[in-house]
């Protein structure tokens, strides 16, 4: 039988979780980056180092160090070293331009910003920061100063031969060890930006209370225990790798990593390491994945738990393209922890591609008629709200929007969905992926689900788009197959007298490469491509 993980009083942090495994398991392993294999001492030790170089440069309890940097061993020991000494890392996405990075640096108060002078898929983060930073000054002793932020001061640079900036070498002294803090569950344990669409990202505060009881709840959902080896190949900056890391974290499973998801050898790993749970979670990896000519799911035996969030025919194709597995979807957001309900392996074939599960234990979710401000029925449509130890502690520095998002004790989510009488959670897309077509509401998503039957199209985005008769129309953005023939006329013709005739595109745009952030695909930017002919339905 499983054994439930709970909370105690070793294990109710994240940083308390780290010292638990080390103290219990040292020479267990525990995280596996490319080819940086690390047992849980080692994990321990390269974070206490890192500590004790923050603690040398000033650093007090509660200040913020800034993690601008690929997927890499070092970023998991900048991450749990600030954690371990008492300061709060932000997670920086590694997407951002220079325009973006001057704004979160600023305004998350960051005194040390870690970078790398490595580049990595022709991204360069340390030339990004100089842009960024145009006027950064540097002082003999190694620190800076710029009055674009002017509470940091110090720069330490991974792989970086410039002399101005604090060599990270610096910081793997393994002479040199900091003293663990005390943390409490109600502590932040760091902070991490929402992408923006129209505005500024917004930092978002997350407890260890509310991440660890996250984690808990994934664990025990899926079974995991020190048999499991997950595979996630998302970025460290994002949520739906940190609270992986955090399950993996409480059930002892080992976890992989890769600076950057390449298919060939995704396959391998998958195939040589025996992985039990993959967690691409995403489409566009997915489809990757199964089309590539290397994939054969006879060779991924071990493979018991897939993870993916796409409209319901596409992870019905998912799950038959792998059938030894169970195909699982999720529901949540940065502000609520990251996931609050996961499908479970038990559930059958339609609550596991139809449904995002049931909440976890403890977390609440309510569909909620913003009209007239009632609950929702069980299976009436309304906003997603959720309450529970899983919330987010508020927006940094931005007490109206947070005041915005919550509703006595509930968050807003801005997501809109239904509750089954059962508790089953369905996501049916955001309030602002809501058309307005002649005055009928439409729901982009509802769209999308339809146009990604299609033989031929791998992934579809619908966005609205103005027009001077029906006010809103749906133009739709698609990434065909490989070698496939399908024109615009033909998504055209596919969608007429199947959908209603409100819904069918009057704009349909072929893409190659999607605009993304860290995992979605960022609907406001499909908007600045040519739309092409306007089709008559």
């Amino acid at each position: 039988m499983h054994r439930q993980h709970s909370i105690s009083s070793d294990t109710n942090t994240l940083s308390g979780l780290l010292l638990d495994s080390a103290r219990r398991r040292p020479d267990r392993e525990s995280v596996v980056v490319d080819d940086v294999r690390l047992s849980n001492d080692q994990r321990l030790s390269r974070a206490l180092a890192v500590g004790a170089k923050l603690e040398s440069l000033g650093l007090k309890r509660g200040d913020h160090i800034g993690i601008f940097m690929p997927n890499c061993a070092e970023y998991l020991d900048i991450f749990f070293g600030a954690m371990l000494t008492g300061l709060i890392p932000v997670t920086i996405n590694s997407r951002y331009k220079s325009h973006e990075l001057a704004f979160v640096i600023d305004n998350s108060d960051v005194k040390c910003l870690f970078t790398t002078g490595r580049i990595n898929e022709n991204v360069d983060f340390f030339k990004t920061c100089l842009e960024a930073l145009e006027d950064l000054e540097t002082r003999a002793d190694g620190a800076v100063n710029t009055p674009t932020a002017p509470d940091l001061g110090h720069m330490c640079v991974l792989g970086c031969t410039d002399e101005r900036f604090v060599d990270y070498a610096d910081f793997i002294d393994s002479s040199a060890h900091a003293e663990p803090l005390a943390r409490e569950p109600h502590d932040v344990a760091f902070m991490m930006y929402t992408s923006g669409t129209t505005a500024n990202p917004k930092g978002c505060l997350i407890s260890h209370r509310a991440i660890v009881t996250n984690a808990i709840g994934m664990a025990n959902r899926w079974r995991m225990n020190s048999d499991d080896r997950f595979w996630d190949p998302l970025p460290f900056f994002h949520m739906s790798t940190i609270l992986p890391l955090a399950a993996c974290m409480v059930s002892d499973t080992v976890f992989y990593a890769t600076a950057h998801f390449r298919t060939h050898a995704s396959l391998a790993v998958l195939e040589q390491e025996r992985i039990t749970i993959a967690f691409p979670a995403f489409p566009t990896l997915m489809n990757e994945i199964i089309g590539h000519a290397d994939f054969c799911a006879a060779k991924l035996p071990a493979l018991r738990i897939i993870n993916n969030v796409a409209p319901i025919d596409t992870l019905k194709r998912f799950q038959h393209a792998l059938p030894q597995t169970r195909q699982v979807s999720a529901y949540g957001l940065t502000e609520a922890g990251g996931v609050v309900s996961y499908g479970s392996p038990d559930d059958t074939l339609e609550q596991r591609t139809e449904t995002c599960g049931r909440p976890f234990p403890g977390i609440e979710v309510r569909a909620f008629n913003t009209n007239n401000d009632s609950v929702c029925a069980p299976g009436e449509i309304g906003e997603l709200q959720i309450r529970g130890d899983c919330l987010f502690d508020g927006y940094y520095k931005a007490e109206d929007a947070t005041d915005a998002a919550m509703m006595d004790g509930w968050l807003r989510t801005g997501d809109v969905g239904v509750v089954s009488t059962d508790g089953y959670v369905s996501y049916r897309g955001r309030s602002k992926d809501m058309l307005k077509v002649g005055g009928e509401n439409v729901a982009a998503l509802e769209i999308e689900s339809y146009i990604n039957t299609h033989p031929q199209v791998v992934l579809s985005q619908v966005v609205g788009v103005p027009d001077e008769r029906y006010v809103e129309v749906p133009a739709a953005f698609i990434q065909s197959a490989q070698d496939a023939t399908i024109t615009a006329a033909d998504v055209v013709d596919f969608c007429r007298g199947k959908i209603a005739r409100y819904k069918v595109p009057r704009y349909v745009v072929f893409v190659n490469e999607w605009p993304m952030s860290a995992t979605k695909v960022q609907k406001f930017k499909l908007k600045d491509l040519p739309l092409g002919a306007r089709f008559e339905i």
